[in-house]
């Protein structure tokens, strides 16, 4: 059995005997999960707080619970320096050693009260979809990427990047479906990514912020930000991905904005997760519309089908 507030599939909950949320918010929304996971026969909720975080990072912890029937759920918190690095690492520590982790949004969290209501129904949308079609359109991106391993980048605010791609290394799907090739997905979710051959990356990424435009200069692979917390920094430039959730509405607020299908997005600092090379305590994500991809000089389309 499985919480309502998930829709009627996949069942991520089927035959898993403990879910641990890691600091849960106090929203309406998140408590109607969490209460609602209790009410299953046989789960038994932990509760981790943020300060705690740190302990579950060591190895005896998590190993713990490998080969046990276990779900760990993160929710979103406030990240201050101390506690993200910590987060980040148990992530990469779920993931390598193979514990089924799901990344979970609260819609509430980013909207005044009035609206919540509102969000929380565009958010159930977006998980409560037929997955199916998502691993259908997921393998149809993918072949598009897998026709060649030079790609340039435009978008209409004036990005031109182009990056190279490891023949070698996997172009990856993330289908939200728990398997021997996927341990860890976000909700709402659905895209297909790949890490781009390091220190390949050459040109401009151009976006939107509130009030403008922000540009970031790509250099031998590396960001150079003009601003904000990384500003002077070399960063390197992590993931190339394509969002693929059709049914995830256009709310930029949203940290699973980067998933909305018709988007694609550029992630930087850490990616040894996806067959990278870079090791770092961070990764976040600039994500893109109305784009065009070209590879090996040849313009495609991932919408005509």
């Amino acid at each position: 059995m499985k919480p309502e507030v998930f829709g009627q599939e996949p069942d991520f909950f089927s035959d898993r005997k403990t879910v641990i949320l890691f600091d849960p918010p106090e929203s309406v929304y998140v408590r109607s999960v969490v209460d609602e996971l209790r009410m299953q026969p046989g789960e038994e909720i932990r509760t981790i707080r943020t300060a705690a975080v740190s302990e579950c990072i060591q190895p005896e912890f998590l190993e713990g619970y490998i080969g046990q029937k276990v779900l760990f759920m993160l929710f979103p918190f406030s990240e201050n320096s101390s506690t993200a690095p910590a987060v980040h690492h148990f992530i990469n520590r779920c993931e390598a050693l193979k514990l089924p982790l799901i990344l979970m949004d609260d819609p509430t969290l980013y909207v005044p009260q009035h609206y919540a209501d509102a969000v929380i129904r565009l958010y159930q949308k977006a998980i409560s979809f037929d997955y199916a079609a998502l691993g259908r359109r997921n393998r149809h991106v993918q072949s598009i990427l897998l026709q060649g391993a030079s790609y340039r980048l435009h978008s209409s605010l004036g990005t031109d990047l182009k990056f190279a791609r490891d023949r070698e290394n996997e172009i990856l799907m993330e289908n939200c479906q728990f398997s021997e090739h996927e341990h860890l997905f976000q909700l709402p979710g659905g895209e297909v990514f790949f890490a781009p051959q390091p220190y390949t990356a050459q040109g401009e990424i151009i976006y939107a912020v509130a009030g403008g435009l922000r540009s970031v200069s790509i250099q031998d692979g590396m960001a150079f930000f003009s601003s904000g917390e990384y500003k002077g920094i070399p960063v390197p430039l992590a993931e190339f991905g394509i969002g693929t959730n059709a049914d995830l509405a256009n709310l930029r607020f949203m940290p699973s904005y980067e998933k909305l299908w018709g988007t694609c997005h550029l992630g930087f600092g850490h990616n040894r997760n996806m067959q990278g090379i870079f090791e770092r305590p961070y990764h976040f994500d600039i994500v893109l519309e109305s784009f065009t991809l070209s590879i090996d000089g040849k313009r495609v389309d991932f919408y005509d089908s």
